[in-house]
């Protein structure tokens, strides 16, 4: 897992170094980084988690440079948003992008909480029935 963060982390790192202006190349490099973070397990919440995360990054990344932009242009420091800043419509298309995000990451823990939910009233009891009749406290 470790080792995979790592990777990741390296594949973002390059890519900023090379300046890549590709916001949503950017954002997924970074994305991909948290969706190894947030899903720690090989289990069932694996694959949901994986997506939370991954638009989690996305988010946090975007919204950073939306939020560094001013600071990053005075100082000539690397921010993918650079050569959008000036364009008409800038502001609302970080809003765009970021509620976007923002709603796929709603949509994942939304689908993880049905789940939880699911394991509660079905899961745990049927699992503590099974302990039960082995003969064990479940």
């Amino acid at each position: 897992k470790v080792r995979t963060i790592s990777l990741a982390m390296q594949d973002f790192a390059d890519a900023e170094k090379q300046g890549n202006a590709d916001i949503d190349t950017m954002a997924g490099l970074f994305g991909r980084v948290m969706a190894q973070i947030v899903s720690c397990r090989e289990d069932e919440w694996k694959d949901n988690l994986e997506r939370l995360g991954f638009f989690l990054g996305k988010f946090i990344y975007l919204l950073d440079a939306y939020e560094d932009i001013e600071q990053d242009l005075k100082k000539g420091t690397y921010n993918p948003l650079k050569k959008r800043y000036e364009e008409p419509g800038f502001e609302e298309e970080c809003r765009q992008i970021l509620t976007m995000m923002m709603s796929e990451c709603c949509k994942e823990f939304e689908q993880l909480y049905r789940m939880w939910i699911f394991c509660g009233i079905f899961c745990i009891p049927v699992y503590g029935a099974v302990m039960r009749s082995c003969g064990r406290n479940g």
